[in-house]
């Protein structure tokens, strides 16, 4: 028996994603009051009931590839990936977003093959 599944949550954990990117699309982006009492952006996923609670980078590199509106995330891909990060002096999991360019028209118009 995997002991991580005794205690179950609401919220992607690193362990969830198996050592391997995840490629997800987002659902939907709520404001929610965690255990500590402060409200936290966490995003929902299709396909998973788990949500991911949005630290300012992860929230940041969003915006960066999506733009400032939450409403404007959803439909979107994001990519999940398992690292390791600096906490209050040490190493711990974490789950971080890749960034991954928007794809934009290009300012060319594309080149017609030669006539025969």
């Amino acid at each position: 028996m995997d002991a991580r599944t005794l205690f179950p949550t609401r919220y992607v954990s690193v362990s969830d994603l198996n050592g391997r990117d995840v490629t997800v699309v987002i659902n939907n982006v709520v404001v929610e009051t965690l255990g500590d009492d402060s409200s936290k952006p966490v995003a929902y996923f299709v396909g998973t009931e788990k949500g991911l609670v949005l630290n300012k980078t992860n929230n940041n590199m969003i915006i960066e590839m999506h733009g400032t509106d939450t409403s404007n995330w959803i439909g979107k891909s994001v990519t999940l990936y398992p690292t390791k990060v600096e906490f209050q002096g040490k190493l711990t999991d974490a789950i971080c977003i890749r960034y991954v360019p928007p794809k934009r028209e290009s300012a060319f118009a594309p080149v017609a093959p030669p006539a025969p």
